[in-house]
């Protein structure tokens, strides 16, 4: 592989953060520099991450945006990335459902398909009762694709990174629709922005989801939704003071929301043994396992802290320390598009 520059313009060390559905590394100088061809960068993520390099999918930037990788020999610096960004690093192949060509004999029963469950994504006994993290793509609809997958009836079945924007956007409708339906409730001061120009951004692809859309879903789906922070391991319930008769469970990273599910046969149990929805009764319990997971976790420093990491706009370069200062940023100037600096 070719000699890659040490340093990118200004003599800073170019280093890239490497987030992935498997874990996150860092490429450093040795690797890459700000004149590597992309296709040089690709086959480095392909080692690491185990997607080929055919089939990734990149993000970067602050929200993270997707990277055109149409040209393989534009060096990195051509593409936009900057030291100390991170990369989001996705399958564009989703994963194949196996089928068999030959199947039993009317009197056989098929063994049921199990996954590998990685040990840091387990909390409970791995051999028995257990909460399992099903981890969805990092692509803008995380919060969304984890509450359809874990409440809609079109999602049961499917794994987790294969529930369709079909199933997805119909969510984000349900936000807009009850924010315009009590604009008493939601106002620009709540929403900071007006009520017609957030429901129109809701609706896209590219909008994230937070604090609001679950307080909205929780309250439209007539579920108890729980949120679990890697970083504090705090459990932040919506809808409590409802009189739901379940509840389910989302991880949150920082930047990245992914589903729990309840297995009551350990880590590796089929995709149907486990439950979604929890009953109302055994919320306070699960959550505490919910907790065990974010506890192991946060050891292994698997979260972003948002409010003191440090963004840079890529438009004006203005430095900014966390999500409140970028927010603020672009509500003033409108620049939407941040880089993280190392």
């Amino acid at each position: 592989m070719a000699t890659t520059q040490t340093a990118a313009a200004g003599g800073r060390p170019f280093r890239l953060r490497v987030r992935w559905d498997g874990g996150q590394a860092r490429l450093d100088e040795k690797e890459i520099g700000a004149q590597t061809p992309l296709h040089e960068l690709l086959a480095h993520l392909a080692t690491i991450t185990g997607i080929p390099a055919q089939e990734q999918a990149l993000r970067s930037g602050y929200p993270p945006t997707l990277l055109n990788l149409s040209n393989p020999s534009q060096p990195l610096e051509a593409l936009g990335l900057r030291p100390g960004d991170t990369l989001t690093v996705a399958s564009t192949t989703p994963a194949p459902v196996q089928t068999d060509s030959h199947p039993p004999a009317p009197d056989s029963t098929p063994a049921p398909s199990r996954s590998t469950v990685p040990a840091d994504a387990v909390g409970g006994d791995p051999n028995g009762e257990c909460i399992l993290r099903r981890v969805v793509p990092a692509d803008n609809s995380c919060l969304f694709r984890s509450i359809a997958y874990l409440v809609s009836p079109e999602a049961a079945g499917q794994p987790a990174a294969q529930v369709s924007n079909a199933i997805v956007q119909p969510l984000r409708q349900t936000v807009a629709s009850r924010i315009r339906a009590e604009p008493e409730r939601w106002t620009e001061a709540t929403l900071g922005r007006s009520p017609d120009d957030y429901c129109k951004w809701i609706t896209s692809l590219d909008a994230w989801g937070g604090g609001i859309e679950i307080a909205l879903l929780a309250e439209a789906l007539n579920v108890q939704i729980g949120a679990v922070d890697i970083q504090t391991g705090r459990v932040d319930m919506y809808a409590q003071d409802r009189p739901n008769d379940s509840a389910i469970l989302l991880l949150y990273d920082g930047i990245h929301y992914d589903p729990l599910v309840l297995s009551p046969i350990g880590a590796t149990a089929p995709e149907d043994f486990c439950l979604r929805r929890i009953d109302i009764a055994d919320v306070d319990r699960v959550a505490r396992l919910a907790q065990q997971l974010s506890a192991a976790l946060r050891e292994r420093h698997q979260f972003t802290d948002v409010g003191s990491f440090t963004l840079r706009c890529l438009v004006c370069r203005t430095k900014l320390r966390g999500q409140s200062e970028a927010q603020a940023h672009a509500k003033q100037t409108g620049h939407t598009n941040f880089g993280e600096v190392d």
